[in-house]
C-alpha cells in the first residue's frame, strides 16, 4: 500500500508539474508576444518619426528655395525700381543737354 500511496503521490507531483509546465510555456508565450506587439509599435513609431522628419525636411527646403526666389525677385524689383527713379532724376539734365545739343546745332 505505501507503494501504492508513492505511486499516487508522484502521479499527482507530476499532474501538478504538468499544469505548472503547461501555464509557464503559456505566460512564456504571451510574454513573447506582448514584447513582440510592443517593439512593432516602437518600430512603427520610430518609422513615423523619420517619415515626419523627411516631410517636414522637404517642406523646409521648398520654403527656402522659394525664400530665395523671392528674394531673387525683390532685388530685381528694386534694381528696376532704382533705376527709374534715377532716369527720372536725370531725365531734366538729360533734356537740357539735348536742348544744348540742338541750339549748337543750329548755330552751327
Amino acid at each position: 500500500m505505501a507503494e501504492a500511496e508513492g505511486t499516487a503521490a508522484e502521479r499527482l507531483a507530476e499532474s501538478a508539474w504538468g499544469i505548472y509546465g503547461v501555464m509557464l510555456a503559456h505566460l512564456a508565450g504571451i510574454q513573447q508576444r506582448n514584447v513582440r506587439f510592443a517593439q512593432d509599435l516602437v518600430d512603427r513609431y520610430i518609422e513615423e518619426l523619420r517619415d515626419r522628419v523627411e516631410v517636414n525636411r522637404e517642406a523646409g527646403r521648398q520654403l527656402a528655395d522659394h525664400a530665395l526666389r523671392q528674394q531673387e525677385a525683390l532685388r530685381e524689383l528694386l534694381r528696376e525700381s532704382v533705376d527709374a527713379y534715377v532716369d527720372l532724376l536725370y531725365a531734366p539734365l538729360r533734356h537740357y543737354g539735348a536742348q544744348l545739343e540742338e541750339s549748337g546745332r543750329w548755330r552751327g
